[in-house]
């Protein structure tokens, strides 16, 4: 998870700084997407495939220790 999370926030800082797309080399790709930049390809990258899992990662890394009845 936290190489996913890695790679979202590297892929979608890179497609959000430069929208073109030729920091990531895909400048090729563009006219066969339906969208005119890689601005929305950015943002998914950077907060689905980036934040959520890192918000995933420090959860389950810092989670409390409960004195639940169900788990002994």
């Amino acid at each position: 998870m936290v190489f996913l999370a890695l790679g979202g926030l590297y892929g979608g800082i890179a497609m959000l700084v430069n929208p073109s797309g030729e920091s990531l080399q895909v400048t090729e790709v563009l006219p066969l997407l339906p969208v005119q930049n890689f601005v929305l390809p950015g943002l998914f990258l950077l907060f689905v495939m980036g934040v959520c899992p890192l918000s995933l990662v420090y959860s389950l890394w810092t989670r409390r220790r409960t004195n639940n009845r169900y788990h002994k």
